[in-house]
């Protein structure tokens, strides 16, 4: 969103003209992401201590992504490291428009080995305008744990809902 603020803005665009327009295409703006344990989830009360036992036991790694009101939750289950960014991978792809003139971001926790991974599977499928990989902070990092690798990207609009307990 900063990128596109910048862009309007050396267009000429007044503030209250920019703050509209990323009101209006908020919800386009897509973030998916898979993490290698649930132990930091836990930590973070995301997942109970028996979902993190059993999900570290037999391997599952979640789909995680923002839905319509800024919650993030585990779309889905994927057992599996490599199944899971594969599956991060086909979801961007499925979900970024204007691919050929699209940035892409790649995030992660420490882990530049896992974010090449997503970027090669990501290649695979589509061939965006640019992709960049940096680190994911500390304060959300904290959260997911090493590991994790995101994706974030200008898409398809976010209708997902979690429910919220």
């Amino acid at each position: 969103m900063a990128i596109k603020a910048r862009k309007l803005s050396n267009e000429g665009k007044s503030i209250d003209e920019i703050g509209a327009i990323l009101n209006e295409t908020r919800l386009k703006y897509n973030q998916i992401a898979t993490c290698e344990t649930l132990k930091y989830l836990k930590m973070a009360g995301r997942v109970t201590a028996a979902s993190a036992f059993f999900g570290n036991l037999f391997g599952v790694k979640p789909i995680l992504i923002s839905d319509a009101i800024g919650h993030n939750f585990a779309s889905k289950k994927i057992k599996g490291r490599m199944t899971a960014i594969k599956e991060v991978a086909k979801m961007t792809a499925e979900s970024m428009e204007d691919i050929e003139n699209s940035i892409l971001f790649i995030g992660h926790v420490v882990d530049p080995e896992g974010a090449e991974l997503l970027k090669n599977e990501i290649l695979k499928l589509c061939t965006p305008k640019e992709i960049r990989i940096g680190l994911i902070g500390p304060i959300v990092g904290g959260s997911v744990g090493p590991g994790t690798v995101s994706a974030y990207f200008y898409g398809a609009e976010v209708t997902a809902n979690a429910e919220v307990k």
